[in-house]
């Protein structure tokens, strides 16, 4: 199957893409394609054995169109306003033209008489009128060409309703004389010019406001275009060079300085900076790079200097597939679209028909000529496809762009679609709910004075050591800001954990079998505190001195702190909540219980979490799946809307429906609350087009001109006619104003600062300078110490401490290295 898309030429409303999709379907060889009114682009995706572009072209141009190989590269690349300044000077020259035909014509009407003569005033509004439809030309020129090619489409209307009234004031113009009074124009020989004018000049001025605002909708998506730099400055030969960044190539060397963007997706070679990445994940504080991390293109460099090798250009960066994406998926029809797309087909047809019955009625009925002529000319000018078929393209391309300033990618207008309805939310465990990767949840001393001392030897122990667990308690104590002693006699015990001199004392950590191994006895009481980790899942490293039992870490996966908030917003929408995971009962219950999931499955294969969503499928439960995009990847595809919690890097992920570029989880709930809002929408706009054409066609047609004096003159159905489109349009583009309160986390570290104290400490046992940048520099590793001065002649340090640190932690901390203290007093 080949996919190629084309520029198509001429259409100009609903009913001109209904026509253009329906004469590619009809092509053998093509299995899908999709028209998109926005854009004017045709998506095709056909069999290239069957059928080629020249006969997809033929299909185009058998419709009344011309298709054209597509130019743009994407839909956000930016669109040139060189048609838009050109549209503007045609309708501000047919403005000036109107209203002066309009003062000649209708002067005499409040005493404001131009020329008296009927007949040089005929031919002066005959004038006018043919410049204004020389300027408003295309609507002839497409509206009749569809016409005869049996599609006609809103031109056409236009094309008809105002030839119309041109040929009758034509005619009517053969009976004046020269030298009849201007009063004749009014009684018995009406002149309908001004009418032709108003109307091309009105439906004008509507198009150009809604083409204004169709390009307003696509904002939020082209200003992430706007975002990728043109230029890039690479080091080639020994010299710095500034080059297009369409020339890059992958190892090429960039080079970046502060208030740049990144040019190509790369990893960092040398530098260190922090990045605003909000172009890729909608989070705006900045991320720190160093060496061999990685940059994607259209972050920007905010502080610092680096130098980058570049792994991806072009096409292939992250940034430009997540515009293809979107690109995609704005190309594609949202199931509700469906509707108005049957309607648009036959509604113009339906019109001329409705049209030309209004006026044998009203000629049946006795009306004068010209009266059924304005009825039927009312008709045909009132009505609107337009207004149908940007009812949903307009919304889906709006609420897509915003979502994506939101950091939520939706990769198809049926996941927006479908979001606001699930019922039920599916999440997977490690990597989704947790951070998929091993962390110290739980540390427990004999003294808990001593934690902080005990977990600076176990991270002496385990620096060395490449283990996941090994990395934990690693994490854990630089996160605390720890530091390391010197080991002797590192030694691994394979299947046990390690074991290392610190000091004069020998210390062990490794898992429970290490306790049996050195024969250590265990109290009941922690026995049933080992017991209770490993029911919640974690496992349980031991850290042993000199034979005796010191502390317990209990390692496992934390959960997400935004998983909270999540699932109790999704609750409170009376959402179900259910976990599935691979992973042990004891692990999933823990989870389970702590997050208050509805219902959880442990120890399942991916097959299973697949049979698991079919079988509330089945129940009639709309499912969407959370999942890390990789493991998960048939449950996603299963479920009714697949969500990817992943980095930017993880963009193309072909199972999921959306993407949460940023890997918040709460972004589950701006995409579901971005979806609701966007179906909401899209309903608003259908209601009032299919509203407005269904009151303002009877009123055109003089329904209500017997009974309530009610009626349409060309003109304001001209008026009318453009505004229901404008409204559309702008209902849609509210959704580019949306907001949506997005997670922050909270700040749950202690505030150190309180209950600050001067302590001093007196040392026995310093000899050199050495030894004083060894004390200076454990105490100045403790939870909240500052201000640390130790003095080799007064044998003693002063430090000012938080309230986390007791006498007795200061008192292991030095004499772990070494020394003795004598005395700790308060200053």
């Amino acid at each position: 199957m080949q996919k190629q898309s084309f520029d198509i030429v001429g259409m100009s409303c609903a009913a001109c893409a209904a026509r253009v999709d329906k004469a590619v379907r009809e092509v053998d060889g093509v299995n899908d394609c999709s028209v998109a009114l926005l854009k004017n682009r045709l998506t095709v995706i056909y069999d290239e054995n069957k059928v080629n572009d020249d006969v997809i072209k033929q299909a185009v141009q058998n419709a009344g169109y011309k298709a054209l190989d597509s130019a743009a590269k994407s839909f956000a690349a930016k669109v040139d306003d060189a048609e838009v300044r050109a549209q503007k000077r045609r309708l501000i020259l047919s403005v000036v033209l109107t209203l002066v035909l309009m003062s000649v014509s209708m002067g005499p009407m409040i005493g404001m008489i131009l020329i008296s003569d009927a007949a040089v005033s005929a031919l002066v509004q005959l004038a006018l009128t043919l410049c204004v439809m020389f300027i408003q030309r295309d609507y002839f020129k497409n509206g009749f060409k569809a016409l005869f090619h049996f599609s006609p489409n809103m031109d056409s209307l236009v094309a008809v309703g105002a030839g119309a009234s041109f040929l009758f004031s034509l005619f009517s113009l053969l009976n004046l004389h020269i030298g009849d009074s201007y009063s004749v124009l009014h009684d018995s020989v009406p002149l309908y010019f001004e009418s032709v004018a108003t109307i091309l000049t009105l439906v004008y001025v509507g198009k150009y406001f809604e083409q204004k605002a169709k390009l307003k909708t696509t904002d939020a998506v082209a200003k992430l275009m706007d975002l990728s730099p043109k230029t890039a400055r690479v080091r080639r030969n020994g010299k710095e060079t500034v080059i297009n960044a369409d020339n890059l190539k992958i190892g090429d060397v960039v080079i970046l300085k502060a208030g740049e963007s990144a040019p190509c997706d790369g990893k960092v070679i040398s530098g260190n900076a922090f990045f605003d990445e909000s172009a890729l994940s909608g989070e705006s504080r900045p991320v720190k790079k160093e060496a061999g991390s990685d940059i994607f293109t259209a972050s920007i460099l905010s502080q610092g200097y680096i130098e980058l090798e570049a792994k991806a250009v072009g096409a292939d960066t992250t940034f430009s597939k997540i515009i293809a994406l979107i690109d995609d998926a704005t190309n594609k029809k949202a199931p509700i679209a469906r509707i108005a797309d049957k309607v648009a087909a036959y509604f113009v047809p339906a019109v001329i028909l409705v049209a030309l019955l209004t006026f044998i009625v009203w000629i049946i009925l006795g009306a004068q000529f010209s009266t059924a002529l304005t009825f039927a000319v009312s008709v045909l000018v009132v009505s609107c496809p337009c207004a149908l078929g940007l009812a949903t393209p307009t919304a889906i391309m709006a609420g897509t762009g915003k979502a994506a300033s939101y950091g939520v990618l939706f990769k198809s207008p049926d996941a927006i679609e479908v979001l606001h309805k699930a019922d039920t939310v599916i999440f997977d465990k490690t990597g989704t709910l947790t951070y998929g990767k091993m962390a110290v949840r739980f540390i427990k001393s004999q003294d808990k004075a001593l934690e902080s001392i005990n977990l600076m030897m176990a991270k002496s122990l385990e620096e060395k050591s490449d283990h996941p667990l090994a990395k934990a308690i690693v994490a854990k104590a630089d996160e605390l800001k720890l530091v390391s002693f010197p080991v002797t006699d590192y030694k691994l015990n394979e299947g046990l954990g390690v074991e290392g001199r610190i000091g004069d004392d020998m210390y062990y950590l490794g898992g429970t079998r290490y306790l049996s191994h050195l024969d250590i006895k265990v109290l009941p009481e922690i026995k049933k505190q080992i017991d209770d980790f490993e029911k919640e899942g974690l496992t349980v490293l031991c850290l042993i001195k000199n034979k005796e039992l010191q502390c317990l870490f209990a390692v496992g996966d934390d959960i997400k702190t935004e998983a909270f908030a999540t699932i109790r917003k999704l609750k409170e929408e009376n959402i179900k909540t259910v976990m599935l995971t691979g992973d042990s009962a004891g692990a999933a219950e823990t989870v389970a219980k702590n997050l208050q999931i509805d219902e959880y499955r442990a120890g399942l294969l991916p097959q299973d979490k697949a049979d698991f969503i079919k079988e509330y499928q089945s129940k009639g439960h709309t499912v969407a799946m959370v999942g890390d995009g990789i493991n998960d990847a048939l449950s996603l595809t299963v479920a009714d809307v697949g969500i990817g919690v992943s980095g930017a890097s993880d963009i193309a992920l072909s199972s999921c429906d959306a993407v949460l570029m940023k890997d918040s989880l709460y972004d589950v709930i701006i995409a579901k609350i971005m979806s609701g809002k966007t179906i909401r929408n899209i309903k608003e706009n259908l209601f009032w087009a299919f509203i407005y054409n269904v009151i303002c066609i009877p009123m055109a047609a003089g329904v209500f001109y017997s009974s309530f004096n009610l009626r349409l003159t060309p003109m304001l159905a001209a008026l009318l006619m453009s505004m229901s489109s404008l409204c559309v349009v702008t209902n849609a583009l509210r959704l580019t104003a949306v907001k949506v309160k997005r997670y922050e986390k909270q700040n749950l570290q202690v505030n150190l600062e309180d209950n600050i104290m001067k302590k001093e400490i007196l040392i026995d046992g310093m000899h050199c300078n050495h030894c004083t940048a060894s004390v200076t520099k454990a105490l100045s590793a403790l939870p909240g110490a500052g201000d640390v001065v130790v003095s080799l002649e007064d044998k003693k340090a002063v430090l000012n401490v938080g309230a986390l640190v007791n006498d007795e932690m200061l008192k292991s901390v030095i004499e772990a290295l070494g020394f003795k203290v004598t005395a700790i007093n308060n200053l």
